[in-house]
């Protein structure tokens, strides 16, 4: 899979479920929007979507400032 533009071995995961991918990079749900092929995801759909080896995936962290 493509991971925010470089390869990324889906086997590195438990399972092929998002919320893995999200646990993997010590990511909280709240704090991130995902992009699955081009495609925004509700945040209801993190926990029961899975991953294919050829999906193209961008996680955008929000950062708080002030």
């Amino acid at each position: 899979m493509i991971l925010n533009g470089k390869e990324f071995p889906i086997s590195e995961l438990i399972d092929n479920s998002l919320q893995s991918l999200l646990e993997y990079h010590h990511l909280h749900p709240d704090t991130v929007a995902i992009e699955r092929n081009g495609g925004i995801l509700d945040k209801s759909e993190f926990s029961k979507t899975q991953l294919n080896e050829n999906d193209q995936i961008e996680i955008i962290k929000f950062v708080g400032g002030g």
